[in-house]
């Protein structure tokens, strides 16, 4: 019965793999999904959320991408760095989404910066303020964001 075991928890990040590489990513994602669900280890499941995170949102499903990286952050577990990460991500696609106001996920992010923890990715953050900013500025009419500053389109 190991074995069954062995084979259950091993087959969906198989077939995930291989469904990247065939460039199917949305069956990669329910592969991913059921990895998470199968997957013995916190890492595991996190590493797997993660990665279906960034296929859903590179596919732009941002509000299934947040959820995966909330589940990423959640079994994350002392990996910083992944939960870093997934925090990040996880902002940047609640801006693509919609649903949570522009502002709302600015001002996460800036709190991020302020964060002692996060010092050495403040470059991240601060790169992710600024896309957001240059999407929000290229979605208004005249291309001129709420600093003042217009758009480079």
């Amino acid at each position: 019965t190991d074995h069954k075991k062995e084979v259950k928890v091993g087959w969906a990040p198989a077939m995930a793999d291989l469904k990247i590489k065939q460039k199917e990513y949305n069956e990669a994602v329910q592969y991913l999904d059921m990895a998470y669900e199968t997957a013995d280890r916190k890492e595991d499941k996190a590493r797997y959320a993660f990665i279906a995170g960034q296929i859903s949102g590179l596919n732009g499903r941002y509000a299934e991408a947040s959820a995966f990286f909330e589940k990423a952050k959640k079994k994350a577990g002392k990996n910083f760095k992944l939960k870093f990460m997934a925090q990040l991500n996880q902002l940047k696609n609640n801006a693509l989404d919609g649903n949570n106001g522009v502002r709302d996920v600015e001002k996460g992010l800036e709190k991020m910066l302020k964060e002692d923890k996060n010092k050495d990715y403040r470059d991240q953050i601060y790169f992710a303020l600024g896309e957001i900013e240059f999407r929000d500025c290229c979605q208004k009419p005249n291309g001129v964001t709420r600093n003042h500053h217009t758009c480079g389109r």
